[in-house]
């Protein structure tokens, strides 16, 4: 009988950097790779949670579940303790804000300018207005001339 091969998610998500990751990301990776590899228990889905943090944050993590440590904690209670210390709920009028006073960047193509404009808007709760914001943000900030001409 052949030994079944047991993949690792773990193989090709980097370890979690607060400094430098998103953990909104990390989250949506991970449940991809749990369904990529049929990760089904909850008591894997947190092991693989806890091994995918790199050392900084699994002492934050630690910190979070004083008295206990992390593992006496669910998968989905982690992941809450998780998303509230490191995306906590954004305003969105400080949102807008920085939606509204973007330009593009010197060297930034336009496509990355659009790309950039339409994720600032995550947050700012537009609603059926958004095609409209986004259209004239991004008119108003590109820095391009030829495009700038055709438009105006």
């Amino acid at each position: 009988m052949a030994e079944q091969q047991m993949y690792c998610p773990l193989a090709i998500i980097e370890k979690f950097d607060p400094k430098k990751g998103n953990f909104t990301i990390l989250k949506e990776r991970l449940n991809q790779s749990f369904i990529a590899y049929e990760v089904n228990t909850m008591e894997r889905k947190r092991a693989i949670l806890l091994n995918s943090l790199n050392e900084e944050c699994y002492v934050i993590v630690r910190s979070l579940c004083v008295p206990n440590l992390p593992e006496t904690k669910t998968f989905d209670q982690l992941i809450t303790l998780l998303m509230d210390y490191f995306s906590p709920v954004a305003s969105i009028f400080g949102e807008r804000q920085k939606f509204y006073h973007e330009v593009q960047r010197e060297s930034e193509s336009v496509s990355e300018w659009s790309a950039r404009v339409k994720q600032l808007t995550a947050n700012c709760n537009f609603g059926e207005k958004l095609p409209v914001l986004l259209r004239d943000s991004f008119t108003i900030g590109v820095d391009n001339s030829q495009i700038k001409n055709r438009l105006f």
